[in-house]
């Protein structure tokens, strides 16, 4: 039976009374899906303001109150945005149009080509071209430094020096690179059927095919192949989730002023101070290093097309623009259509939370079972969950041993983690001989034929071990983590106030999973769940297209070769080249605090989406992998099933920007 608290109205009633609301309208859609935290309901608003900060800071918040800050923020960003100038200096772009409602940019003229404010942040290779300046760019701030100007996409492989040249304090035979360092990609329109030529790009530029490097994603809601394409629907590999990464304004002007866009001089000993101290661990760092100022705020974004049966009234949906296979050749072409938002990552450094604070929100209908009825309901709520593992087939995840330390065993269940051998049956036991790490695969990939779910594919293309075949892969059954139930009553919240205000119901689709506003090591997990700071679900934070295989679905430590170049898996130790631990993996660095010693960091091993970044803290680009990949040398493409099987069997990684890969691999093995 569903409640409500009756005390509830006497908070929101008198604030919506002005706006013509009955007591009776607004009581019944608060009441309407679930128990309502009164906390939460009283204090989300629908306004165009990013919220700075979590009212009276992070360290003090609840889960409720990070909940709520993060609801502010996703609807600040998805204000419908300032009329775009294209003009540098006009403060255009990242600013919302507060002449508007939220949500007027879902309906009327052009719509799928109306922006809201996140989407005209600078996509990553508009602030880190492949060659060149940044598109505006100009010396100065008074510019700001070319901030405004529309988006402009410039691929190309950067030059760089084989070795800094003295005193720069580096390892030897670091590359540093030149700037104009080289000649633009052209990436020209698509043919078979032909894409229109378009002369001012889509502000969503889905240049990402993968999950960090680690696997590709799929909807098994979409039809594998098109059968007589058209400009409107043509895609190379239709079932392929497709990402973006941007950045606000802070952001860019940051990394413009001390000309970070590329890995010349000055950004190699920032990066190089703060990651050489964090290893030997000796706080603080010599100067300068990297450090993103307060108000930064970095999204990543997942889109795919609608489905047959599916209404673009339930979705998020504009103009996006997504790459494929040039013919034959092994280049991109661009295509433009109307696609719909799948998830939203939303990351900001506050006063408060040096360490940023991480929310991720999702489409309430991504995870489906195999008939195609959702798993959760709009609020977060399990409803449809099938028993047993996560995912199909299951997959069982064994760390290494380290002196007297066993191999450990890491799942849902075990958080924290228990050594092998697990005393519950079955018990799960690493396969006799192989290195560990080890992400084990029990069973036969499930086949996506007359299958809804999401399925992925992991990218691992040494030989003897290529990627699944075609239309097929691991499925994904239910989340690791359920999302919590404060998270589900401000939610309830949330959509109770969009209902109030008027917003388009498209809006009720979106939840938040989770957000994470402060750090905490893995050893303080509470299992029990009564502390609501600590939950299992909170430390391992993370979005069901964006990270969806067990190394991200269940992160923690680093990421690292094992053995070398034969697969990327996560481990609570450093790994080095050969393969082999050499001691305890952290990935945030704080401050000494507590029982540090002065002179030294307060080292912490987190999960989820804060921990992940947190490697690129460690590396020196602070918590972004943005900044710590680099120039982008070529937008990510697809190609067909077929073809992209035949061509991983052979090594060949058609489709990936392996430059960018490597330098984002080498920031989360901190090597």
């Amino acid at each position: 039976m569903k409640t409500c608290s009756k005390s509830l109205k006497f908070v929101l009633l008198p604030r919506v009374a002005a706006a013509g609301i009955s007591a009776l309208e607004c009581f019944a859609a608060l009441c309407s899906d679930a128990v309502i935290n009164h906390a939460a309901a009283q204090w989300i608003a629908i306004s165009p303001n990013l919220p700075p900060d979590i009212p009276g800071g992070a360290g003090n918040a609840t889960i409720t109150d990070a909940a709520v800050f993060a609801w502010q923020e996703f609807i600040a960003l998805n204000w419908p945005a300032a009329q775009q100038s294209g003009v540098s200096g006009s403060n255009t772009r990242g600013v919302p149009d507060t002449s508007k409602m939220f949500g007027a940019d879902s309906s009327g003229a052009g719509q799928a080509n109306q922006p809201v404010v996140w989407e005209t942040y600078r996509g990553k290779v508009e602030t880190f071209p492949g060659v060149g300046n940044p598109p505006g760019y100009a010396s100065g701030p008074s510019q700001d430094y070319g901030f405004d100007v529309g988006p402009q996409y410039v691929y190309g492989t950067r030059a760089a020096t084989p070795s800094p040249p003295p005193p720069l304090p580096t390892p030897a035979n670091t590359p540093v690179q030149t700037n104009p360092g080289g000649t633009p990609l052209g990436v020209p329109a698509c043919q078979n059927p032909t894409q229109p030529t378009v002369a001012t790009p889509s502000y969503i530029n889905l240049d990402e095919i993968t999950q960090i490097g680690l696997n590709s994603m799929f909807a098994g809601v979409l039809p594998s192949s098109i059968s007589n394409p058209t400009p409107e629907n043509a895609n190379d590999q239709p079932q392929l989730i497709r990402f973006l990464a941007k950045g606000n304004r802070t952001f860019y002007d940051y990394v413009a002023a001390n000309q970070y866009w590329y890995q010349g001089t000055a950004f190699t000993a920032a990066q190089y101070n703060f990651s050489t101290a964090a290893i030997v661990n000796t706080y603080p760092p010599s100067a300068p290093t990297i450090n993103l100022p307060v108000g930064t705020v970095l999204v990543k974004a997942a889109w795919r097309p609608l489905a047959q049966g599916e209404s673009a009234s339930d979705f998020h949906t504009k103009t996006v623009r997504f790459y494929d296979q040039n013919g034959t050749s092994a280049s991109p072409c661009y295509r433009e259509q109307t696609w719909a938002l799948l998830a939203l990552h939303i990351i900001q450094k506050t006063p408060t939370a040096p360490d940023f604070i991480f929310a991720t929100f999702e489409y309430t209908n991504n995870i489906l079972t195999a008939k195609g009825q959702p798993v959760e309901d709009k609020n977060g709520a399990e409803v449809s969950a099938p028993p047993g593992d996560p995912m199909d087939p299951q997959l069982n995840y064994f760390d290494v041993g380290y002196g007297s330390l066993s191999s450990m065993y890491y799942s849902p269940g075990y958080p924290k983690g228990i050594a092998v051998p697990v005393p519950t049956p079955p018990p799960p036991s690493p396969p006799a001989g192989v290195p560990l790490p080890l992400v084990q695969v029990t069973g036969p990939y499930c086949q996506a034929a007359g299958n809804d779910r999401l399925y992925f594919q992991d990218l691992n293309y040494s030989q003897g071990k290529p990627i699944p075949p075609a239309n097929s892969g691991t499925c994904v059954d239910k989340r690791y983590f359920p999302i919590p139930l404060q998270i589900q009553q401000v939610n309830a919240a949330a959509h109770a106030a969009l209902t109030i205000y008027g917003a388009p119901g498209l809006w009720q689709n979106y939840k938040l999973v989770n957000v994470q506003w402060m750090p905490f090591d893995i050893s303080d997990i509470d299992t029990s769940g009564s502390n609501t700071s600590r939950l299992a679900s909170t430390f391992s934070l993370a979005n069901s297209v964006v990270e969806t295989d067990n190394t991200l679905q269940q992160f923690f430590g680093g990421l690292f070769g094992s053995p070398p170049g034969d697969g990327f898996f996560k481990s609570a130790f450093e790994i080095n080249s050969s393969g082999m631990p050499t001691g305890a993996a952290y990935n945030i660095y704080g401050p000494p605090s507590g029982s540090v010693p002065s002179g030294q960091f307060t080292r912490l091993n987190m999960g989820g989406c804060m921990g992940c970044h947190g490697r690129a803290q460690r590396n020196g680009t602070d918590f972004s992998f943005t900044l710590s990949a680099g120039p982008v040398a070529m937008p990510e493409y697809a190609v067909p099933a077929t073809a992209a099987n035949t061509l991983a069997a052979s090594n060949f990684r058609l489709g990936l920007d392996e430059e960018r890969l490597k330098e984002l691999r080498a920031a989360l093995s901190g090597r």
